[in-house]
């Protein structure tokens, strides 16, 4: 994936949380990030969910799971630099 494409997906994905986050949609944000096909996508967008889904952490059931589902992959595709990858967003 080209940066320029990365990038513009980002920023839609920081919208979209944001604007459920402003209507309380809380249960639509644990949906979305339930169902995020960890082998299928890029890990900077997995990444970028618990980015955008960090503010509300305490109201997402569905948040911690997606966590330790990252951490699991990035210690087998970054051995060396998982923990930096992942720093703050526990």
């Amino acid at each position: 994936m080209r940066k320029k494409e990365l990038d513009l997906i980002l920023d839609r994905i920081y919208e979209g949380i944001d604007l459920f986050f402003q209507c309380e949609q809380f249960v639509a944000v644990d949906l979305i990030i339930r169902d995020i096909a960890m082998k299928e996508t890029d890990v900077d967008l997995i990444l970028g969910y618990l980015i955008a889904t960090f503010p509300a952490k305490s109201k997402l059931k569905k948040r911690a799971k997606l966590y330790k589902r990252t951490k699991k992959l990035l210690k087998k595709q970054y051995p060396d630099s998982w923990k930096d990858l992942l720093k703050g967003l526990e």
